[in-house]
């Protein structure tokens, strides 16, 4: 079955004292673009003092695992990613829309 690939993400916060929700929808390509940084950035850090911790892991792995596991999640279809309710009323959802 086709499935819509997500475009939002969607996290709602309710805190017990709150009378309403906060709703935050953050467009995917937003995410997309952050994700296509990462590279540059990783370059960058290897050129300063940080570049003891870099040489310890495959940066560069890691970085393609991640893209690909975004890509996947990007086209799963609308799920709950998490959903958390305290004891004191405050509850979390995290939603791919």
């Amino acid at each position: 079955m086709f499935k819509l690939p997500n475009f939002y993400l969607l996290c709602v916060v309710q805190l017990s004292e709150w009378k309403y929700r906060l709703i935050l929808p953050v467009p995917l390509f937003l995410v997309d673009e952050l994700l296509a940084i990462v590279p540059m950035l990783t370059w960058i850090a290897r050129l300063t003092p940080s570049s003891a911790v870099l040489e310890k892991v495959d940066a560069d792995k890691i970085c393609r695992m991640v893209f690909v596991v975004w890509r996947k999640i990007r086209v799963a279809g609308s799920f709950t990613m998490v959903e958390v309710n305290d004891n004191d009323g405050t509850k979390v959802k995290i939603q791919l829309l």
